[in-house]
């Protein structure tokens, strides 16, 4: 799912988005009672704040629009687009898929 949604999308996106998997663990053993948080306590206040804090520079890597990069003439590597054969729905899909399921892998291996 991973190299299918890298061959949907573009590598910048995906790099970002995979830094959602520690996040995700975290938040599924919350679901799944693997993980305690006691609100009450600082400790568990850090774990909610750094995941929270965590899932925030995702978002912002992942939608931040930036200039686009262009080549220059002499250069030996030309970086070129293919828009064809992006299909960002079907990527994004894919991407959430597979890191889902390896958080999913990490929470079975504990």
């Amino acid at each position: 799912m991973y190299f299918a949604s890298l061959k949907c999308t573009s590598p910048t996106f995906v790099a970002s988005m995979n830094n959602t998997v520690l996040s995700m663990t975290f938040i599924i053993a919350i679901i799944l009672r693997l993980e305690i948080v006691d609100l009450r306590n600082p400790r568990g206040i850090a774990k909610i704040v750094g995941t929270l804090l965590s899932l925030a520079g995702v978002l912002t890597i992942t939608l931040y629009k930036g200039p686009e990069v262009q080549s220059l003439q002499g250069a030996p590597i030309h970086v070129r687009s293919n828009h064809a054969q992006q299909n960002w729905v079907k990527g994004s899909f894919l991407l959430v898929s597979s890191c889902f399921t390896w958080s999913l892998y990490f929470i079975m291996q504990v």
